[in-house]
């Protein structure tokens, strides 16, 4: 089976707040392309209980910018209670 699109995860912080960074490199895709690998992996992530996922994509084609994109999912859990015990 062939697998034309590749992506990276980070996954980082303490277990109770880890949370995903990904990095997605792309070339000759057009943008609709793009966004269906884009929910896919946002889709994939989220999977993971996480507390957040940021997706940065880079443009191949273009290397004129650090990055071409930079994404997320909108449910964010970042922020709970500092306390010690497990909620």
């Amino acid at each position: 089976m062939s697998k034309p699109h590749n992506w990276v995860s980070l996954t980082c912080g303490p277990e109770r707040r880890q949370y995903t960074i990904v990095g997605y490199p792309y070339k000759d895709i057009d943008t609709a392309t793009r966004n269906n690998v884009l929910d896919q992996i946002l889709e994939l992530e989220s999977k993971n209980n996480l507390r957040g996922v940021v997706v940065l994509g880079y443009n191949l084609n273009n290397p004129n910018y650090p990055y071409s994109f930079i994404a997320g999912n909108l449910e964010t859990n970042l922020f709970d209670k500092l306390d010690l015990a497990d909620n």
